[in-house]
C-alpha cells in the first residue's frame, strides 16, 4: 500500500471528490512495476520521488525545537565569508559559502587573505621544515672539510706544491679537480691506428 499512498500525496489535494483520479489510486496492485494514469512529477512513477520533509518540531513552550550542528565551529574573531558560484550538472548553479567559523583560528587568519598571498608563508614554512628535517641527522657529526685542522693542513699542501709547478696541478685527486674530459684520449692519433693498434711502445721508441 506504500506507493498507494504516495501516489497519493504525489497527486492532486486529499480534499477531492471520491470519483477523482486520485482517489482512484487507492485501487492500484502491490505489483512494483504498476505504474499510475496520474501525471506526477517527470510523469514517473510517484514512488520513486522523496515524500514531503516531516513537519516542524516545536518545544514544549511553542519555540520551534533546534538541533545542533554536526559540523564543528569555532569561536574566534575572524568573522569573513566567502560566496562562489558553483556547477551542479549541465545548466544550473547554486551558490557555496566558505566561513571561517568553519577553520580554526590559525587557518581562519591565513584564509582571510588572497591565496596567492597567502601561499608565499607557506612556502617559506615548508622550505624551513624540510631543511630542518634534512639537517637534524647531521647534528653532532663533525665535519671532515672546512674544519681548523683541515684549513692548516691545505695550506701546508698548497704550499708544497706550489714549490713544483709540475705537482701543482698533476697531483690533485680527480674528485678536487672536478670532471676533466681531454679528446685527446678517445681520438684518433693516425689514419692507421685500426691496423697499428698493437704496436708496443718500445717498437715506437726504437724507431726514434
Amino acid at each position: 500500500m506504500l506507493p498507494c499512498l504516495l501516489g497519493r500525496a504525489c497527486a492532486q489535494p486529499a480534499a477531492l471528490p471520491l470519483n477523482s483520479a486520485a482517489a482512484r489510486l487507492g485501487k492500484c496492485s502491490f505489483s512494483p512495476f504498476a505504474i499510475s494514469d496520474i501525471r506526477c512529477i517527470a510523469t514517473h512513477s510517484p514512488h520513486l520521488h522523496i515524500p514531503s520533509p516531516p513537519p516542524r518540531e516545536f518545544e514544549p513552550d511553542g519555540s520551534p525545537k533546534v538541533y545542533r550542528l554536526t559540523q564543528t565551529t569555532y569561536n574566534h574573531k575572524y568573522d569573513w565569508q566567502r560566496w562562489y558560484l558553483a556547477p551542479v550538472g549541465v545548466f544550473h548553479t547554486v551558490y557555496k559559502g566558505q566561513f571561517a567559523r568553519d577553520s580554526p583560528a590559525h587557518y581562519a587568519w591565513l584564509l582571510q587573505h588572497n591565496m596567492i598571498v597567502a601561499s608565499v608563508p607557506l612556502l617559506l614554512f615548508s622550505l624551513t621544515v624540510a631543511f630542518m628535517i634534512t639537517t637534524f641527522s647531521l647534528v653532532g657529526i663533525r665535519p671532515k672539510r672546512f674544519t681548523l685542522e683541515w684549513m692548516l693542513a691545505n695550506k701546508e699542501r698548497e704550499r708544497a706544491e706550489n714549490s713544483n709547478p709540475m705537482t701543482r696541478y698533476l697531483d690533485r685527486r680527480r674528485k678536487e679537480r672536478g670532471s676533466n674530459w681531454l679528446p685527446e684520449k678517445y681520438l684518433l692519433t693516425h689514419p692507421f691506428l685500426s691496423v697499428k693498434s698493437e704496436t708496443p711502445a718500445a717498437d715506437a721508441a726504437a724507431t726514434e
